[in-house]
């Protein structure tokens, strides 16, 4: 599942960002995007992303820390 998966690599890569409150990892029922599935959204920019790979995931969250 792409939520265990992220919630696992996330902890290891971004450890420090985590416990700070500078990234935040958020479930939602609905993202007003039902027909694509799962569907991940970059805050404050809500940027989506349809059915993204772990590394993809990783790449923009380094990018956007950056």
């Amino acid at each position: 599942m792409l939520l265990t998966s992220v919630e696992t690599s996330f902890a290891q890569a971004f450890s420090k960002e985590l416990a700070s409150g500078r990234l935040a990892i958020a479930t939602r029922d609905c993202l007003r995007l039902c027909t694509r599935d799962p569907v991940v959204r970059f805050e404050p920019s809500g940027d989506a992303l349809s059915n993204p790979s772990l590394d993809d995931l990783l790449r923009l969250t380094r990018a956007a820390l950056a």
